[in-house]
């Protein structure tokens, strides 16, 4: 009786679909929206039936295409900028164990080369013996042992000394800042911009110019999210 009653509704959808498609009938919400009362309660009775196997989902088994991803991935970015779509993270927090789980996803597909902040391995190059203790103590003493991210004072751990450029073999001042080490940690990404960033900064101190809280704050702007 189950089969016979499913069968029937099948058949009644398929029949809709035709007389939907060729004109015949007009659909009851042509022209119309879903209230998100409505929306909601649909998109509930779905994933039950997708989770229960009632119904199979129309992307089950299937791959999107590399042109069909770059356009959801351009769709959805224009919302999330214009406001119109609220990202699902947003003021929330991943687990732990979800953390973990993206973090060895991510090791598999961004490993050397394939990782878009690969430099050519420049990380495994060694420092050069002129970037000893002596000299990053006259890049702190420079820059009165003062952070170039966060701008605060040297705390009881003494401040990491960056090679601007990223080259290891360029020791020159005018290519090494002080910083925190916990703000060192956010130059690994947007290398480009962060050299404009310090360089920027390097003119200023050059010129003995940055010295006021207003000055600092126009120079804070022009750090990378």
């Amino acid at each position: 009786m189950f089969n016979g009653k499913k069968s029937s509704v099948e058949k009644i959808r398929i029949t809709l679909k035709r007389r939907y498609s060729s004109g015949k009938i007009v659909h009851p919400m042509l022209g119309k929206k879903h209230s998100l009362r409505s929306r909601k309660k649909m998109s509930m009775i779905r994933r039950k039936k997708f989770k229960s196997g009632e119904i199979v989902h129309p992307m089950s088994g299937k791959h999107l295409g590399e042109k069909t991803k770059r356009k959801l991935s351009m769709t959805f970015r224009e919302g999330f900028a214009s406001g119109k779509i609220v990202h699902p993270m947003l003021g929330k927090n991943h687990s732990l164990e979800s953390r973990r789980k993206m973090s060895l996803a991510k090791k598999n597909i961004y490993f050397g080369e394939y990782n878009p902040n690969w430099r050519g391995g420049v990380s495994f190059v060694p420092y050069s013996p002129e970037f000893n203790d002596l000299l990053k103590e006259k890049v702190r003493n420079l820059y009165n042992r003062i952070c170039l991210i966060c701008f605060k004072s040297e705390s009881d751990r003494r401040l990491d000394v960056h090679h601007v450029d990223y080259d290891k073999a360029n020791n020159s001042f005018d290519n090494l800042v002080p910083l925190h080490a916990e703000c060192h940690k956010k130059i690994r990404i947007n290398h480009d911009r962060w050299i404009i960033y310090f360089k920027e900064l390097i003119k200023c101190h050059q010129k003995s110019v940055f010295v006021t809280t207003n000055q600092i704050s126009d120079l804070v702007e022009l750090q990378p999210n």
